[in-house]
């Protein structure tokens, strides 16, 4: 049951992206993101916002496939690199796997642990903070993407 429900959820991000495409969604996202923010950071900031409350909703492979296309269109438009970009989107999804309010694998978590939602997020708090902290430097700092 859970498999089929993910090739659902994966099966809709590929139509929506193929939607995307047709209309140049892409195109036009990334002309407007460079048009209204002035600097590249901003974007980037922006970015993993999307990203953050995208990965609390979607799972990791649906979101990809969801965001991808638009990011990279962004990505280039400004000048980020493309393993930065697909770093940054990891880190972001994976933050959005164990967070409120459809974190996945805190779900998982916290049924193996035989407590509930709030208690296990409590715990994690200091885990995010790292998680942030680790996003934030693979976001500005080119050079550990990179080198």
């Amino acid at each position: 049951m859970m498999t089929g429900a993910v090739m659902l959820i994966i099966m809709a991000s590929g139509t929506i992206q193929w939607i995307f495409i047709v209309d140049q969604v892409p195109q036009a996202l990334a002309a407007f993101v460079t048009e209204t923010m002035s600097e590249p950071w901003m974007v980037i900031l922006a970015m993993n916002l999307v990203m953050l409350v995208v990965g609390t909703f979607l799972d990791l492979p649906a979101a990809v496939l969801l965001l991808g296309p638009l990011f990279v269109t962004i990505g280039k438009a400004i000048g980020l690199d493309p393993v930065q970009l697909g770093l940054m989107m990891v880190i972001n999804l994976s933050i959005g796997l164990y967070t409120p309010p459809v974190g996945t694998t805190l779900f998982i978590s916290a049924a193996i642990a035989k407590t509930g939602i709030f208690e296990t997020t409590r715990a994690l708090l200091p885990f995010y903070a790292v998680a942030i902290l680790v996003l934030l430097l693979f976001s500005f700092v080119l050079a550990l993407t990179i080198y």
